[in-house]
């Protein structure tokens, strides 16, 4: 049975265009950051990748989601999960398919302390990396 997930363009956290280098997510060339309130959150990051290059063979990426209580998210963070994709000749899991949705399930607790602030950040290694995707979070449907 495949899952359905709601879209808010306020949760949006990342929009189309090729990156080739390791930054934060961004929504209209500005780097996005969601305020997620003072409370406990649990919720479901949805990446839909449209590019992923392994020409070489030696690329890795890994799509993090950082949580901070700074609301510029300048110090404090802390990565809360990560998508790692690879190619797996490099030893990775994942494989080169673009038109498979990955899903990340979180919550903004981590060790103790609740974290207001949430944002994806991409590190991208290799000889020519190239990553493109768009990525949203939501409710997760499972807890409703």
């Amino acid at each position: 049975m495949t899952k359905s997930y709601v879209i808010d363009d306020d949760l949006l956290m990342r929009d189309a265009g090729q990156i080739t280098s390791s930054a934060a997510s961004q929504v209209a060339s500005a780097d996005k950051i969601i305020d997620m309130g003072d409370g406990f959150v649990e919720g479901v990051v949805i990446v839909d990748p449209s590019e992923i290059d392994f020409t070489v063979a030696d690329e890795k990426y890994d799509v993090d989601l950082q949580l901070s209580n700074v609301a510029v998210m300048t110090s404090a963070v802390v990565v809360k999960c990560s998508l790692k994709l690879g190619d797996a000749r490099d030893g990775m899991n994942d494989d080169t398919t673009v038109d498979k949705r990955r899903t990340l399930e979180f919550n903004n607790r981590v060790a103790d302390t609740t974290y207001r602030y949430a944002r994806l950040f991409e590190i991208m290694s290799g000889t020519d990396p190239i990553l493109d995707f768009v990525a949203y979070m939501t409710k997760n449907p499972q807890r409703t």
